[in-house]
């Protein structure tokens, strides 16, 4: 009888340990769903330019996902938008700070320092994000719009 009651424990714990393995599985399938669910909301936000709402969503993704980088993209998109610079560098430096290797982090905060007239700052952004996503057409325009006011900059001041 005894040695029954140990047969169960021992069969119990590995139901239970295979049990714990699969919810684990269940549970990084549905985050991995979540953060698609946020990603694909964000970005049709940011495709039809309703950037007040992407702002509210970037923050409610934050609220549920604080380490990872997808939202604070968002919140700078949207803060950059409405020409917050200062913020929107914050958020892109948190997403890059949670991914460094995602191009449009890079691309995003070049953008903005390009509207600060920070060029030098743009253009190091800008190869960063070349390096990482070479076929990125916009990041290839920008680096040149970057590097033409960057001239323009050097050779006014010489006046």
């Amino acid at each position: 009888m005894e040695k029954d009651k140990q047969v169960i424990a021992v069969g119990n714990s590995q139901s239970l340990a295979r049990v714990g393995v699969q919810i684990g599985l269940v549970s990084k399938i549905l985050k991995e769903e979540r953060q698609d669910y946020w990603k694909s909301k964000l970005r049709i936000l940011q495709d039809n330019r309703l950037f007040e709402v992407l702002l509210f969503e970037s923050q409610q993704c934050i609220l549920e996902f604080p380490d990872w980088f997808f939202g604070y993209l968002g919140k700078g998109i949207a803060k950059e938008e409405k020409e917050n610079y200062l913020e929107a560098l914050n958020n892109y430096d948190k997403a890059i700070e949670l991914n460094p290797n995602y191009a449009n982090n890079y691309s995003n905060r070049g953008s903005t320092k390009h509207s600060l007239r920070d060029f030098e700052g743009a253009i190091k952004d800008y190869n960063k994000a070349l390096e990482l996503n070479a076929n990125n057409f916009e990041t290839n325009h920008n680096i040149l719009q970057a590097k033409d006011g960057f001239c323009d900059l050097r050779y006014i001041s010489r006046f």
